[in-house]
């Protein structure tokens, strides 16, 4: 078997070597940038399953506000996330300037002039994040002035955004809106799984201090269409010099559902199983033995953890649907559970806010997630 690197990338955040399907909402965000403070854009908060490329859209947009030379500060929103977003633009601000010193007043650019700089030290003990972020923003703005660049500015991406962390996300949020406030070059893209942002979106009182969190612009990344797909896996195994037969990729391609990790799983697979056997075009045989490779990795890491915190109820209701006739209806759910109408509806509500179920345009419902079926059949008794 000839080494040629998988061309395919099927591990969770990792960004791909082909992206797709996401072209307009990175185009919106960039034009955002481009626009100055006040786009509506520069402040979004995208939602997503498990493994439908959050990270990797993040990834992206980092990129592009890298090409537009702005500075990228990114985090994950656990604990301790305000200090380390403040600690991370201290220390950018200090590739700015000398050691001891903060302020860029002046710089040294042939037939320009000379760099000099305003003592102007933040202690680390004492700065607020929005201290740290005010002098990291000058500090870019008078470098773009004095260079006569575009005007850049600090990028913010905070993944795995969840509710249970509210505090430090209402200390974060205060301190963005002071500086949107501002006028400030800062763009802020946030992300995490519907049912972790949605309680910071509103709360049960109808209050929400987040304000700026719910007029954010919203970006649902859903399933990715067919023929892009095709492109993806196409384009990726191009990479390698390798092919598709017709049928093997139509097979992929439907049997992913769109879903971007499954169908970089299965490529994965796919063209491992033509590598091994020495061929360069992946067959259906290849890609049969893939899909089922694809499904037990996608087993263990997501639907594994996905079901991991629901109730037995819960747990009982969703191997019940994974028993009917998809998209099922309540009475179909029903007449396998035997418990009442009222607990069938509660789950419901509940798997629908944990986007563990969708509801169809008909009110039937089905599974988010491709395969989450087979793997809730496999645990069923256990």
């Amino acid at each position: 078997m000839e080494r040629i690197r998988n061309p395919f990338t099927a591990a969770l955040g990792v960004s791909p070597a082909v992206l797709a399907g996401r072209e307009e909402e990175l185009d919106l965000i960039t034009m955002a940038m481009l626009g100055g403070p006040g786009a509506h854009e520069r402040v979004s908060v995208v939602s997503g399953a498990r493994g439908s490329g959050k990270t990797v859209f993040l990834n992206a947009v980092e990129d592009r506000a890298s090409q537009l030379g702005w500075t990228i500060i990114s985090e994950t929103a656990t604990q301790g996330v305000v200090e380390r977003i403040r600690n991370t633009a201290e220390r950018n601000l200090q590739e700015f300037s000398p050691a001891d010193k903060r302020r860029l007043s002046g710089i040294s650019i042939a037939g320009i002039g000379s760099i000099n700089w305003e003592t102007d030290p933040i202690s680390p003990t004492q700065s607020s994040l929005r201290t740290a972020l005010t002098a990291l923003l000058d500090a870019k703005a008078q470098l773009d002035s004095i260079t006569g660049q575009p005007p850049s500015g600090v990028l913010i991406t905070l993944d795995e955004l969840h509710y249970t962390n509210r505090d430090e996300i209402i200390e974060f949020a205060t301190t963005i809106q002071h500086l949107l406030r501002e006028n400030r070059e800062i763009t802020v893209i946030m992300a995490g799984i519907p049912s972790a942002v949605k309680p910071l979106l509103s709360s049960p009182d109808g209050s929400n201090p987040i304000t700026f969190l719910r007029r954010a612009n919203r970006i649902d990344l859903g399933a990715i269409p067919d023929p892009d797909v095709s492109s993806v896996l196409t384009d990726t195994a191009k990479i390698a010099n390798f092919s598709w037969h017709e049928s093997a990729l139509r097979t992929a391609t439907e049997e992913s559902g769109g879903y971007p990790f499954y169908f970089q799983l299965i490529g994965l697979w796919s063209f491992f199983e033509a590598q091994k056997s020495g061929r360069t075009n992946i067959t259906g045989q290849d890609v049969a033995v893939g899909i089922k490779r694809a499904t037990n990795k996608l087993h263990q890491l997501v639907h594994e953890p996905a079901i991991a915190d629901i109730t037995p109820g819960e747990r009982d209701f969703l191997i019940a649907l994974a028993q009917c006739d998809l998209p099922a209806r309540n009475i179909d759910v029903l007449s396998i559970m035997g418990t009442s109408p009222q607990n069938i509806s509660n789950y419901r509500q509940k798997l629908l806010s944990l986007d563990l179920v969708i509801e169809t345009a008909d009110r039937k419902m089905t599974f988010q997630l491709p395969r989450l079926e087979d793997y809730l059949l496999s645990i069923q008794g256990k």
